[in-house]
């Protein structure tokens, strides 16, 4: 149908550059929106739904990466998530896994492995990997999975001042959520606006006699 997308400027607002039927349109996307309709022509998609993946087909193929002859159903993949929405198997149109992809607490790949020259760019929490950085993009900022912080501060950092802006989901990645890199929600996608509902529990280590404890975080 003619559709090509690109995506620009991975620091601030990410430019979407949109081709239908020879008509160009630049449209800034503001990390929320999950897609567009510009001028009644052209759409645009950006998120880790399959409709997304064809798009991402679709341009790549009129951009010469494909032969004539190519079957783009076969560039046609579906996202099976974790209970974080993370993509955790990746199957094809005839149900075979053409990607697998493991994760650490905090979002970093643990094992990948894949039987196709394909890769999903939408990983932990389904967001999208950034490899010139090494970081994943929310939308409002961007998080960096190996020191398990974000990279700028929050932009509504009042909601909740005794608690670090940098902090990853009040380092609660199994049970909450972050999905826009504002807002914390839980596994049924309530939003969290008063962290005293998340308990502090403190658990003794049955191995040793001394007073130590540590800490971990629990919803209610």
């Amino acid at each position: 149908d003619g559709l090509t997308i690109n995506y620009k400027d991975k620091y601030n607002q990410q430019l979407q550059s949109i081709k239908d039927n020879y008509k160009t349109f630049d449209l800034p996307y503001n990390g929320e929106d999950n897609d567009d309709y510009v001028n009644g022509q052209g759409f645009c998609c950006n998120d880790g739904t399959p409709e997304a993946a064809q798009a991402r087909a679709r341009t790549r193929a009129v951009n010469g990466n494909f032969k004539p002859n190519d079957d783009y159903e076969k560039m046609q993949f579906f996202y099976h998530p974790d209970h974080l929405g993370s993509s955790n198997y990746i199957t094809n149109l005839d149900g075979e896994v053409s990607q697998h992809i493991e994760y650490v607490p905090f979002g970093e790949v643990f094992i990948e492995e894949r039987n196709n020259t394909w890769n999903t760019p939408y990983l932990f929490n389904a967001k999208e990997f950034d490899e010139e950085t090494g970081m994943y993009y929310y939308g409002a900022r961007y998080y960096e999975p190996r020191l398990s912080l974000w990279m700028g501060t929050d932009i509504i950092e009042e909601k909740h001042p005794d608690i670090s802006s940098y902090c990853f989901v009040f380092n609660n990645p199994i049970k909450l959520i972050d999905s826009n890199g504002m807002d914390w929600e839980d596994l049924d996608g309530n939003k969290i606006t008063n962290h005293s509902k998340i308990e502090v529990y403190i658990f003794y280590d049955p191995h040793s006699f001394s007073s130590q404890s540590k800490k971990c975080m629990r919803m209610q």
